[in-house]
């Protein structure tokens, strides 16, 4: 295979100046900075425990699926959030009410591998335990469970029994109610539940069942509670006292003039994002520095749609769409652009193309950032792989096999 110019397999940073090392180009031209303004941000580690990160350090997170950890990490990017809850993870204090929450002890092995989580315990079945504050709006409720045989948790919205989800936390698995619930799994028994309601002046209330929809008085193992006015659940968040926010993160300032050829090229990236549809075009960008002169890779506002743009002068010069695939899967896709030849192409095969449209004067391009050159439409997504190709010089037939390479 080809080598590329830029290549960017999240594995590296620099703790001093918030540099994410790139492998290519060598000199270190290829590097990015990223900003996040605060110290609320978690990471999930190579153990797969959450551990918090310091202002501005990148973090390179490790994908759990089904309680096994990725053995490489990723560059993880959100948006910002907050975690409405004051006290994430202190049962102790009076914004958590209800006889489970009064009988909590603290000590139990956490996610994170250390002492500091809680056992719930419900003195009566039918007991109310809530967080004592009221939402309005569209707001994801978290935490983590570990599992045990024959119990379950059910999270509910007091007041309208239409939002109530039950989960079979020995089996994680969801068994009924408003089917808004996302289970992931993690390592050592653990569980993150998250529901999304959209709610009138509600709490959320959480009790504790026999596995199935049944409520009982027992005890359980929780911890790291999180309440955010988003659609699904972010990174965890911590909190003591007060609500805290998590910055919006950047990452900027990749390659130069050498790096990138104008006139053709290839931009591939392997990218995954937690949710189907977001409010932006979230994508890598080649640029000159403006919004006018850009190769733009990624996402777009439509469900499920991956996008590669070209524009040339502020003109489009190809708008390529594919739709066919989740986009919350790790999905390898590649935008080729040269003079009237544009294609997309998504996990081993060309997607869409155009065969008309112009490309950059020499030495225009010399930037590569997730986001816009304004910073807007930063990039939300988890990033194991970054590349550029230079194609002058190659063979249609060579360039077709390094795109079928690069993606399937």
């Amino acid at each position: 295979m080809e080598q590329p110019n830029f290549a960017l397999i999240p594995s590296g940073y620099n703790t001093t100046t918030a540099l994410v090392y790139s492998v290519l180009p060598e000199s270190g031209v290829g590097d990015l900075t990223l900003d996040r303004s605060n110290n609320t941000a978690t990471r999930i580690n190579k153990d797969g425990l959450i551990e918090g990160v310091n202002q501005n350090i990148p973090r390179l997170n490790y994908e759990v699926t089904n309680g096994v950890v990725d053995s490489c990490p990723h560059l993880l990017l959100e948006m910002n959030s907050t975690n409405s809850i004051t006290y994430s993870n202190d049962l102790s204090q009076t914004v958590w009410a209800g006889a489970g929450f009064n009988n909590a002890t603290f000590g139990q092995v956490g996610v994170n591998g250390t002492l500091n989580a809680w056992l719930f315990t419900k003195t009566g079945a039918s007991n109310s335990d809530f967080y004592n504050t009221a939402f309005t709006g569209t707001y994801t409720f978290s935490f983590f469970v570990k599992k045990e045989a024959n119990k379950g948790v059910k999270i509910y919205n007091f007041g309208d029994t239409t939002q109530q989800s039950t989960i079979n936390i020995e089996t994680g698995t969801y068994v009924a109610g408003a089917n808004t619930v996302t289970i992931q799994e993690f390592p050592n028994d653990w569980l993150r539940v998250a529901q999304t309601l959209t709610i009138s002046n509600g709490k959320f209330y959480l009790y504790v069942t026999d596995g199935t929809q049944t409520q009982i008085a027992s005890s359980i193992v929780v911890q790291y509670f999180q309440i955010e006015q988003e659609s699904y659940a972010t990174s965890y968040i911590p909190t003591s006292g007060s609500t805290q926010s998590r910055a919006s993160e950047s990452c900027t300032g990749a390659g130069d003039v050498n790096t990138f050829n104008s006139v053709e090229g290839i931009l591939y990236a392997e990218l995954k994002r937690d949710i189907a549809t977001d409010t932006g075009f979230r994508r890598v960008n080649i640029n000159d520095g403006s919004v006018a002169n850009t190769v733009r890779l990624g996402y777009s506002s439509t469900t499920n749609e991956i996008k590669g743009v070209v524009t040339v002068g502020s003109a489009t010069q190809c708008a390529l769409v594919f739709a066919g695939l989740s986009v919350t899967s790790f999905r390898k896709m590649a935008l080729l652009y040269k003079a009237n030849q544009f294609e997309l192409w998504v996990d081993g095969s060309k997607r869409a193309e155009d065969t008309s449209g112009s490309t950059f004067p020499t030495n225009t391009l010399n930037d590569l950032s997730f986001q816009q050159s304004n910073g807007s439409d930063k990039l939300r997504a988890k990033v194991k792989d970054v590349r550029y190709y230079d194609t002058d010089g190659m063979t249609p037939e060579e360039i077709t096999n390094l795109l079928t390479q690069l993606t399937q």
